[in-house]
């Protein structure tokens, strides 16, 4: 079931940032996540086979937390999320928010230094998907 953030925020108010992991440890490791009560996983995209992760959590947790991606920049990577039904997209980049929109996902910004948010919105882009 396709539930807002606000729903597993209220349970928890903590999301697991999974920095590094590897789709081999994602299971054991949001297995005991999901035991402390934790609901909202975020794999970053800067992370070791991050779609992979991605994918293994939310098959296997997808229906008792919120999974998705972390470092998301572009229209393409947020549609790789989705392709491995992620449903949560965490970026700099304040266009996310139309891009995730469009396949459904929950989007939130999320900046860590200044200097990420000029980067990634300095430059005005197309907003309509693309195929390429």
């Amino acid at each position: 079931m396709n539930h807002p953030l606000s729903h597993y925020l209220e349970q928890m108010p903590l999301v697991a940032i999974l920095r590094g992991i590897t789709p081999a440890e994602s299971l054991d490791v949001v297995a005991c996540l999901l035991d402390a009560g934790i609901r909202i996983v975020e794999v970053p995209l800067n992370s070791p086979d991050p779609f992979d992760s991605i994918k293994l959590i939310a098959e296997k947790f997808g229906t008792q937390m919120l999974v998705g991606a972390g470092t998301v920049l572009n229209a393409e990577q947020v549609k790789d999320v989705a392709a491995a039904k992620g449903r949560l997209i965490v970026s700099p980049n304040k266009r996310t928010t139309h891009w995730s929109r469009l396949s459904r996902q929950t989007s939130t910004p999320a900046i860590l230094m200044r200097t990420e948010h000029c980067k990634t919105n300095a430059n005005p882009i197309n907003h309509r998907w693309s195929s390429k």
